[in-house]
């Protein structure tokens, strides 16, 4: 696996962003009477989402509350489990590590996405 490497750095790139704003609150959600404002647990306003011409601002602003800090560093864990279990036994059955293989290179297409980092 030749980007296992850069992917596991974007994970902890992730993690630490993530991180760094559950310091607001790991949960957020949409204001329910301004649903252009998505909230953390604390209170604090999050995000501001305005309507334009793309895009409706309270659809915005619920995605961005379902992606939330904590949801983002669970998502993280768990795409490192299947790391950990794919790097803990390289005896293991071959098909076992195909499979392994095979759900970290999707999982890793993500980030390579040419919209990921700009």
């Amino acid at each position: 696996m030749d980007d296992l490497a850069a992917f596991k750095a974007a994970l902890s790139e992730d993690y630490a962003v993530a991180d760094m704003l559950a310091v607001q609150g790991p949960r957020w959600y949409a204001d329910k009477h301004d649903p252009e404002i998505v909230r953390s647990e604390y209170g604090w306003a999050a995000a501001l989402c305005r309507e334009d011409e793309l895009a409706n601002g309270a659809l915005r602003a619920d995605h961005i509350a379902r992606h939330d800090p904590r949801r983002a560093k669970l998502d993280i864990k768990a795409k490192r489990a299947v790391i950990e279990e794919y790097e803990r036994d390289p005896q293991a059955d071959d098909q076992y590590l195909a499979g392994l293989a095979f759900a970290i290179e999707r999982l890793a297409e993500v980030y390579s996405a040419p919209w990921w980092k700009s």
